[in-house]
């Protein structure tokens, strides 16, 4: 899942320099807010098992 955050991170990295379907301000925070949530769910994985 948090993979999948990250990966919708690059998606949107791709959509913010086209301005394609979304303005640029849409996918500049839909991607701060990804990679955000990708990397809490991961640093959260790792402190679980660590």
């Amino acid at each position: 899942m948090a993979f999948g955050w990250l990966a919708h991170a690059g998606w949107d990295l791709v959509h913010h320099r086209t301005a394609w379907v979304v303005p640029r301000g849409y996918a500049e925070g839909c991607g701060v807010l990804d990679v955000a949530l990708g990397g809490t769910m991961i640093l959260a994985i790792l402190a679980t098992y660590a």
